[in-house]
C-alpha cells in the first residue's frame, strides 16, 4: 500500500462531515483499484454504499434509504445504494469499524446501520450496536456544540446546528427503541444541555426539532416538562424581540400548546391559541407597513388569522377581521393599480373576415357563417400555443414567473400559488384570460355584424340553435335568451343562459352512459358542472382545449367562474358585458355542432 493511500485512509478519522467522508472514500476506491488492493477496495465499496444512502429521522419505513431509484431497459426497478443489499461480510466490516474508529461521525453511521438492518440467526437485533450508536450520536452533538461555542462569522453555522439537532433526535429515538432507561436519561440530559445553549440564538428550527423529539417520549417527569416549557418560553420571547420572525414565534407557541395538552391544561391551550391569532395580526400589520406591496401580504396574513380564530371558536374576533381583510384587499389592489392595453377592431377587419368566405362560396348562408365561427381553429383557445407562450414568458421575465400570486374576487382571496406547479398553472390561466378578453371583443363584433349588416334575427338564430340535438330540449329558453341578446340586455341574457349551459353540458353524459346524478345520505342530486367537466369521457368528446376553456369560463376561480358567480349572485353587473355574452353565445353554437353520431366537430381554417 502506498503512502498516499494510507494517508487518505488516516484522513477519514479527522473529517466531520458526511459528504466529505463520502468524497474521501471515493478517492480511496480509485487509488485502491489503481494499486490492485482488492481487499481494501471491497471494504471501501461497502463504505461508499453506506455513505451514499440518504437518512430520514421520522420515516416509519426506517432511517436508511437508497440515494435514488430508476427503471432499467427491462422495466425493472433498480435502487442505487440499496440498504437491503448488504452482505454478511459487509456487516462484519461495519461491526469491526464501529469499535475501531475514533471518529464519532463514522461510528454513529456504522452502528446505526447495523442496529437497523442486521439480524443474527435468531432474527434478533444487535443491541450493542444500538447502544454504541446512541453514544456516538451524543459525541457528535458535543462536537457540533463546540463549533457553536467558538463561532466563525465567515462560516454558515445553520448546517452544523441542523446536524446537531439530527444527532440528538436520532439518539432519543434509539433510546426509546432499545428501551434502556439509563441511555434515555443520558440522552435527555444531553438534549436539555443542547437546548440551554441554543436558546437565545437564531437556531430556532434546531430548538424546535429537539423539543418535538423530547415530547415524543411520553413518560417524561414533571420536572422535565417544566424545564422544557421554560426553555421554549425563553425561545419564543427571543424571536418576539426580532422583526419579522412571526413564523418561528407561532411554531414555539404550537410547541407550548403540545405541552399544555400533555398537562391537560385546557385553559392554557385556549390562551396560547388566542396568542397565535394575535401574533398573526401583529405580523400582518408589520408586513403591511414594511414589505414591498405589503398590503397584499397583510391581507393574506389577516385571512390566516381569520381562519385560525374561526377554527378555535373565537367568533367574537371575526367581524372585525372581515372589515380589516376587505380594507387590506382594497388597498392591495390600489398598490398594484391597473393598466389598459387598447386595441382597435375596425369595421374593415370584420367585413374582411366574412368576405373571405363569401368569395369562396357566394351563396353562403347565415347558418353556415355561424358554423364557421363555432369551428374556426383561430377562434379556439389552444393549450399547446399557450404552453409555448408560458415558457417564453418564463425565459423573458424569470422573476415575475416565480413570484407567488394571489387572486382576489369580491374582496376575498380565491386562489394563491405556493408551488412550482401552481405557478405554472396560473401563468397558463393568464394566457387564457388574455385570449378570452380579445376573443370576446371579436366575437361580439362578428355577431353584431351578422345582425346589423347581414340580416340575422333573434328568431332565426334561435331556430337554428333549437334544431341542434343537444339544444332542442332548451328551445323556449334559447328563444328568450336570443331576444335578450339581440336587444342588448346582456345582463339578463347571461343570468338566464349560464345555469342552462350547465344542464346542456350534463346532458352529454347520457349518450356516454355516464351518471348525471349522485347520492348523498340517500338523497339524489344532479352532479355539478365541475364534476361534469372532470369526467374523463367528456374530455374524450370535447378534447383538451375546449374542456380547459369551458372550465375557465364557467367553474375555475382563476378564470371568469361564471357558473358559481352567477349562481351565487356575486357577479358584478359591469362584468355582464357584451364580450362575456358573446363568449357564452359562442359556447352555445359550439355545443350545437355536436350530436351523438358526430362526437368531434370539424375545424375550419
Amino acid at each position: 500500500m502506498s503512502t498516499e493511500l494510507q494517508t487518505k485512509i488516516d484522513e477519514l478519522e479527522t473529517i466531520h462531515h458526511s459528504s466529505l467522508i463520502r468524497e474521501k472514500v471515493q478517492m480511496i476506491c480509485q487509488l485502491a483499484e489503481k494499486e490492485n488492493e482488492q481487499a481494501l477496495l471491497a471494504q471501501m465499496r461497502y463504505e461508499l454504499h453506506l455513505w451514499n444512502m440518504t437518512t430520514h429521522n421520522n420515516d416509519p419505513k426506517g432511517r436508511f434509504h437508497p440515494l435514488f431509484r430508476f427503471t432499467n431497459e427491462k422495466n425493472e426497478e433498480i435502487a442505487f445504494a440499496d440498504p437491503d443489499k448488504f452482505t454478511p461480510e459487509a456487516f462484519d466490516y461495519f461491526l469491526h469499524e464501529m469499535t475501531k474508529t475514533k471518529n464519532p461521525i463514522r461510528r454513529a453511521r456504522y452502528a446505526d446501520f447495523v442496529w437497523e438492518k442486521y439480524r443474527d440467526l435468531a432474527g434478533k437485533k444487535h443491541v450493542q450496536a444500538g447502544q454504541t450508536a446512541i453514544d456516538a450520536y451524543l459525541d457528535c452533538s458535543q462536537l457540533l456544540l463546540g463549533k457553536l461555542k467558538v463561532p466563525n462569522p465567515e462560516k454558515n453555522q445553520f448546517e452544523p446546528m441542523s446536524k446537531l439537532a439530527n444527532s440528538i433526535v436520532r439518539a432519543l429515538v434509539l433510546s426509546t427503541q432499545i428501551g434502556s432507561q439509563p441511555k434515555k436519561e443520558s440522552v435527555l440530559k444531553n438534549a436539555f444541555d443542547a437546548l440551554a445553549v441554543l436558546i437565545g440564538t437564531q437556531y430556532g428550527g434546531s430548538v424546535l426539532q429537539i423539543s418535538q423529539a423530547i415530547l415524543n417520549i411520553r413518560d417524561l417527569e414533571v420536572a422535565e416538562i417544566k424545564t422544557l416549557k421554560s426553555l421554549l418560553e425563553k425561545g419564543k420571547a427571543y424571536f418576539e424581540s426580532l422583526s419579522d420572525e412571526s413564523t418561528l414565534v407561532i411554531q414555539f407557541l404550537e410547541e407550548l400548546i403540545e405541552i399544555a395538552k400533555f398537562e391537560k391544561n385546557d385553559a392554557e391551550v385556549k390562551r396560547l391559541n388566542i396568542e397565535i391569532g394575535e401574533t398573526l395580526i401583529k405580523a400582518a400589520e408589520w408586513k403591511g407597513a414594511n414589505y414591498p406591496s405589503g398590503k397584499m401580504v397583510e391581507s393574506g396574513m389577516l385571512e390566516r388569522a381569520f381562519k385560525h380564530f374561526s377554527d378555535i371558536g373565537e367568533s367574537s374576533r371575526l367581524d372585525e377581521l372581515k372589515i380589516r381583510i376587505k380594507k387590506a384587499h382594497q388597498e392591495a389592489q390600489s398598490e398594484y393599480g391597473s393598466f389598459e392595453v387598447p386595441f382597435e377592431i375596425t369595421q374593415a377587419e370584420i367585413e374582411g373576415f366574412f368576405n373571405a368566405y363569401k368569395k369562396v362560396k357566394p351563396d353562403i348562408t347565415l347558418e353556415e357563417y355561424l358554423v364557421i365561427i363555432a369551428t374556426h381553429k383561430n377562434i379556439r383557445f389552444s393549450l399547446e400555443s399557450a404552453r409555448k407562450e408560458v415558457e417564453k414568458y418564463k425565459t423573458e421575465f424569470p422573476l415575475m414567473a416565480i413570484m407567488p400570486r394571489r387572486l382576489i374576487a369580491n374582496d376575498n382571496t380565491v386562489h394563491s400559488t405556493n408551488t412550482h406547479e401552481s405557478q405554472n398553472e396560473i401563468l397558463l390561466c393568464d394566457q387564457w384570460n388574455n385570449f378570452r378578453a380579445v376573443l370576446g371583443a371579436y366575437l361580439h363584433h362578428y355577431f353584431r355584424h351578422l345582425f346589423d349588416n347581414l340580416g340575422l334575427t333573434a328568431e332565426r338564430l334561435a331556430e337554428f340553435l333549437a334544431q341542434q340535438e343537444f339544444l332542442k330540449p332548451k328551445k323556449s329558453i334559447i328563444q328568450t335568451a336570443m331576444r335578450l341578446w339581440a336587444s342588448g340586455d346582456y345582463l339578463s341574457f347571461i343570468h338566464l343562459i349560464v345555469p342552462h349551459l350547465e344542464d346542456i353540458l350534463r346532458s352529454f353524459l347520457v349518450p356516454l352512459n355516464e351518471p348525471t346524478t349522485s347520492t348523498q345520505s340517500g338523497v339524489y342530486r344532479e352532479i355539478d358542472l365541475g364534476q361534469v367537466l372532470d369526467n374523463p369521457k367528456m374530455a374524450q368528446v370535447f378534447r383538451e382545449d375546449l374542456i380547459y376553456s369551458l372550465k375557465m369560463l364557467l367553474v375555475d376561480v382563476r378564470g371568469t367562474n361564471l357558473r358559481n358567480r352567477v349562481g351565487h349572485g356575486i357577479i358584478n353587473p359591469s362584468e355582464c358585458n357584451p364580450a362575456i355574452a358573446a363568449l357564452l353565445l359562442h359556447v352555445l353554437i359550439i355545443l350545437g355542432s355536436f350530436n351523438t353520431k358526430k362526437i368531434d366537430p370539424p375545424q375550419t381554417s
